[in-house]
């Protein structure tokens, strides 16, 4: 989609009009997100990548050859960061994490894409935790130390986190 405006911005930001790119970025950042959103169903980590697209933005705007295919040349951009985040996860989807549901003997897996969506519905305090121990395998004491929080506090709320986890998980 051609937007003659954005090539005014484009050339008054690549002479160093703050006020410009600012402008460009109003305009683009809601659709960028919501790309980014579509894909990650967070908040925070689409606010990172939508940040990390006009980080880009700024940076190579100046290599844009065609301005008047700004919009494609930004929507390309978002979708090669959303597609480098996928491939950087260190997520293994192929094996999934085993939870105890209903007792310490018997582990079920959960499929990690359900897993994400359930910790995303947990207070963050218990998310944290739970990404720490899951994720980075990491454990109590290794937990409290990055948290800079007495390792019963971390116990506790691991505890907390779990219960939670199997309430929403059934």
């Amino acid at each position: 989609m051609k937007n003659p405006d954005d090539v005014i911005l484009i050339d008054k930001t690549l002479e160093g009009d703050a006020d410009s790119f600012n402008q460009l970025v109003t305009r683009y950042w809601p659709m960028a997100y919501q790309m980014c959103y579509q894909w990650t169903k967070n908040h925070a980590e689409s606010e990172d990548i939508t940040q990390d697209v006009f980080i880009k933005v700024q940076k190579y705007l100046v290599n844009l050859e065609d301005k008047d295919k700004f919009s494609a040349w930004f929507y390309g951009l978002v979708s090669q960061l959303i597609k480098e985040r996928h491939r950087s996860r260190k997520i293994v989807r192929e094996q999934p994490i085993k939870i105890e549901l209903e007792d310490k003997k018997s582990a079920q897996p959960v499929d990690n894409f359900i897993l994400r969506d359930v910790l995303n519905s947990l207070p963050e305090d218990f998310r944290l935790v739970l990404i720490l121990r899951f994720y980075k395998d990491m454990s109590c004491e290794e937990i409290a130390k990055h948290l800079k929080e007495p390792a019963g506090t971390v116990t506790s709320r691991l505890t907390r986190a779990y219960r939670a986890l199997r309430e929403k998980l059934k």
